[in-house]
């Protein structure tokens, strides 16, 4: 069975590039403009009914991403990868 691990991902930059991404100042962000647009009665509708949808929803609890992560880790708990790359195919192509 393969076993991956995620964690701890790097992005790795090449050496040449090291000195300019390091001397590189940052700018601070300029938001955006924002736009007014002008929405349906059905469209404010449809955003107020998503919204109450995920208001029902609740937040990501971490101790339980940190336990799974562990055990992940810890080799306790064992994905079946090929399983996994058919449910997501599978999800990916609704069926």
């Amino acid at each position: 069975m393969s076993q991956i691990k995620v964690d701890n991902v790097k992005h790795v930059v090449p050496h040449t590039q090291v000195d300019v991404v390091q001397n590189k100042k940052t700018e601070p962000d300029q938001k955006a403009k924002v736009k007014p647009i002008n929405l349906s009665q059905h469209e404010v509708e449809l955003l107020d009914n998503t919204k109450s949808l995920f208001d029902g929803i609740d937040d990501i609890d971490m101790a339980k991403v940190e336990q799974i992560k562990a055990q992940i880790s810890t080799g306790e708990l064992v994905f079946d990868m090929d399983e996994l790359a058919k449910v997501i195919t599978r999800l990916d192509h609704g069926t």
